[in-house]
């Protein structure tokens, strides 16, 4: 079984789409939507969010954050933006669970239903979509969801509903397989 979390929840997508013997994949907060969206979307957030940026301003600021955030990548980061996941996720044949956190400012939440429709489309049906309200990127309790926050939250404690459901999830998709 594969589990992948943010940039792995594309990666983990690509190697099942291409080895059979993958029994399962489990997205956490992977993404749904091409390399560019998610940096707009990252760029966009925090934008959106801060109040003192006037609404009027907030096209020009992130017009001008994006070029900066975009300029001189490293090759690495150069490579995502050009990835469509989709193409992936329509090869996946193995059962898999998509979690998606509804407050996550770094991959939009409309990932996961773009994830799991790739999947079904071309033929998957063991696929299952979960969405955490109130969770960011950071998998924890934070309705905020923007990274600069994550330092100040009360806790750093994995959501423990989301950690109970992939672990019965898991071992529901793995039993079939303790026979052999």
């Amino acid at each position: 079984m594969l589990v992948g979390y943010s940039e792995e929840g594309l990666i983990a997508p690509m190697v099942a789409a291409k080895d059979p013997s993958i029994a399962g994949l489990i997205t956490l907060a992977g993404p749904g939507v091409p390399g560019i969206e998610v940096a707009r979307y990252q760029v966009e957030q925090p934008i959106l969010k801060d109040p003192r940026i006037p609404e009027a301003d907030r096209e020009k600021e992130f017009a001008k954050q994006l070029e900066d955030d975009l300029k001189d990548l490293p090759a690495h980061e150069s490579s995502f933006l050009t990835i469509n996941p989709i193409q992936y996720n329509r090869q996946v044949r193995c059962p898999a669970l998509i979690i998606q956190d509804g407050a996550d400012a770094t991959v939009p939440v409309r990932s996961a239903q773009r994830i799991a429709s790739a999947m079904r489309d071309s033929g998957n049906s063991d696929v299952t979509v979960s969405i955490y309200p109130g969770v960011s990127h950071s998998l924890l309790p934070d309705p905020g969801g923007l990274s600069t926050g994550w330092a100040a939250l009360p806790a750093f404690l994995t959501t423990p509903d989301l950690l109970d459901e992939l672990t019965r999830w898991s071992v529901a998709k793995l039993k079939p397989m303790h026979g052999k």
